[in-house]
């Protein structure tokens, strides 16, 4: 037997480990982010007219600016809390208002250095993408594919994520109506533009329900990105937690 080789794959695998606990370590959320979004998630609800305010001093939602905001202050939580983001919101173009440019941070660039952490668990390659938050009672139709597909091309990024409450029109594992409008603009750009991670995902009222129970964005990035390429619905790729039990046995299996 060949200890060697068995302690070359023992050390991978505790570099490997390393690394996937300083990213969790740096992602993770805090009981008190969990009540923060809670707040915010139930604000959003109650812009929609889903849930009634919890106290008489709660905010009205009486504009279409409050409705839009309770969507945006939700996002932009999300997206500091990745750690490795930072979103500057409502940026003036010279012929467009982008809702968010979310950028990688600073703090993002020197962690994926310093600890040696692969660029690919981010799941976006770009160190810029663009967000849009249409706070609307419907789900949106193929018009609003086509106008964020215009400003991702006017802004030269590749990749754009729509935050929705009711998500887009059509299903995942479709090629019809929005959803299918997008799956076709991803080929468009990978095979005529060789723009192979152009992308344009989604986000609704169900995702943001998932990351209260635990679900991180990145998490929902990699299914959803999987889930445009093959068409299919993106719960099939969210990894469940193995339980405590099954890990320890991985664990003493590495050993």
């Amino acid at each position: 037997m060949d200890i060697s080789k068995g302690l070359v794959t023992q050390n991978a695998f505790q570099v490997i480990q390393q690394i996937e606990e300083t990213f969790d370590e740096l992602t993770r959320w805090s009981d008190d982010d969990y009540n923060k979004f809670s707040d915010l998630l139930h604000d959003l609800k109650v812009s929609r007219g889903e849930e009634t305010p919890r106290n008489q001093s709660d905010v009205t939602f009486d504009t279409t600016k409050s409705v839009g905001d309770a969507l945006e202050d939700l996002v932009n939580f999300i997206i500091k809390k990745t750690f490795f983001f930072e979103v500057t919101a409502n940026v003036r173009t010279g012929t467009n208002e982008v809702d968010q440019v979310i950028r990688l941070s600073k703090k993002g660039k020197i962690a994926l250095e310093k600890f040696e952490i692969p660029r690919s668990m981010l799941y976006i390659e770009e160190d810029i993408f663009l967000g849009e938050c249409k706070n609307y009672a419907t789900s949106l139709s193929v018009t609003y594919i086509g106008k964020f597909y215009s400003l991702l091309k006017q802004c030269d990024c590749s990749v754009g994520i729509i935050f929705t409450y009711k998500g887009i029109s059509g299903k995942e594992k479709t090629w019809s109506d929005a959803h299918g409008l997008a799956k076709v603009i991803r080929l468009i750009e990978k095979y005529s533009n060789n723009n192979k991670k152009f992308y344009i995902l989604e986000f609704n009222l169900k995702d943001y329900e998932d990351i209260l129970n635990k679900k991180s964005f990145f998490d929902l990035l990699d299914a959803k990105i999987t889930s445009l390429q093959i068409a299919a619905n993106h719960e099939a790729f969210l990894e469940e937690p193995l339980p405590e039990q099954l890990n320890a046995l991985i664990d003493h299996c590495k050993e």
